[in-house]
């Protein structure tokens, strides 16, 4: 048997914890009984702290999230707690499900190179829509400067940064 890298055991770690928590939490928010669109903001906010849970069981600098064994995990929870918050809250949602494709478009892209300028053509705003959707409940024209601000965002952190 192989030894496996520590930090390699941490990110694992990490993505059980968040996953097992994340499936939890849509438990949780399907069974009360508001959980429509004037939950998006608690929504949001529980999908951030899902986000980060993992980096609780990685130790800086040792364990960097820059790593592409922690981002290819990241990026593929990220994208499986969208997918059942979509299949949950978001079933009719045209806008939900197009940008929920064009960043596993995206996605594709950078598993198939691991070049992080997949994510800057294909943010991932499905938060921000979220939030965007129970605030303002129509999607407008003011979500385009949301997108762009965003991309901007992961052309820091995954371009920049790194």
């Amino acid at each position: 048997m192989v030894d496996k890298n520590p930090c390699t055991r941490k990110i694992e770690n990490g993505m059980i914890v968040r996953c097992i928590m994340t499936l939890l939490f849509l438990g949780v928010f399907v069974l009360s009984k508001d959980s429509n669109y004037r939950n998006g903001i608690v929504l949001v906010i529980a999908l951030w702290m899902l986000d980060c849970l993992d980096n609780i069981f990685l130790i800086r600098p040792i364990c960097p999230t820059s790593v592409w064994d922690y981002q290819w995990r990241d990026k593929f929870m990220d994208t499986v707690t969208y997918f059942l918050v979509g299949l949950v809250l978001f079933r009719q949602d045209l806008y939900f499900w197009s940008l929920f494709s064009w960043r596993v478009i995206g996605l594709w892209g950078l598993f198939a190179t691991q070049r992080f300028s997949f994510l800057v053509i294909f943010p991932d705003v499905l938060k921000e829509y979220i939030l965007y959707k129970a605030l303002w409940k129509d999607i407008g024209f003011p979500f385009l400067y949301i997108y762009i601000l965003k991309m901007a965002v992961e052309y820091y952190m995954h371009v920049y940064l790194p």
